[in-house]
């Protein structure tokens, strides 16, 4: 698979210290879900910044995106912290 720019908004930004990295996913990262778990698994400041998973946003190539949608193929991913939590 080729990289992926994983862009960092709000608090997830200040939590992993940067706006904004390039990743060469696994070939099992297929979703939004996928993605949000394999950055977890990579420990902190991932992991503690991404902790309330289920609550992550995400866009793919610019547009929302639901968590089982699919990452395959894209050139970036955008994730958001829930609206309202700081």
């Amino acid at each position: 698979m080729a990289a992926l720019e994983i862009l960092y908004y709000g608090r997830f930004r200040d939590a992993i210290g940067r706006d904004r990295e390039e990743v060469d996913l696994p070939s099992h990262v297929l979703t939004v879900d996928d993605l949000i778990a394999w950055l977890r698994g990579r420990g902190d400041p991932h992991s503690s910044a991404l902790r309330e998973a289920e609550a992550v946003r995400a866009a793919v190539a610019g547009e929302w995106a639901e968590r089982s949608d699919s990452v395959f193929g894209a050139v970036e991913v955008a994730l958001f912290p829930p609206v309202g939590v700081f």
